[in-house]
């Protein structure tokens, strides 16, 4: 996907924050004078870098492996589809919404 397009999907997602991103990945300062969600869009997506602490990209990636295509990224396919269909972001919301149903 073009990088305009991811870019402009994670902005308006809501779901990239930047202060957690800079402090959990410190070899993004500075680097091609690119923002962090510039970097994020660029390289972080693509390296299952978390773009917040609640969503884990390799947790998601392992549990719906069947429901994604081997080129589809975990963190947009959450994005365009994941949330509107009730999918957990990472392991501690999936054993919270199991708890809640019992």
């Amino acid at each position: 996907m073009e990088f305009e397009k991811v870019k402009k999907i994670v902005k308006e997602s809501g779901m990239f924050e930047r202060e957690y991103y800079m402090n959990m990945y410190d070899d993004v300062l500075f680097q091609d004078d690119l923002t962090a969600l510039e970097h994020f869009c660029k390289y972080g997506i693509y390296e299952d870098r978390k773009p917040n602490p609640d969503f884990d990209p390799t947790w998601y990636k392992k549990h719906y492996e069947d429901e994604l295509p081997s080129s589809t990224n975990p963190f947009l396919h959450y994005i365009l589809f994941g949330r509107y269909e009730d999918k957990c972001k990472n392991e501690d919301e999936l054993k919270n919404s199991t708890m809640e149903q019992k």
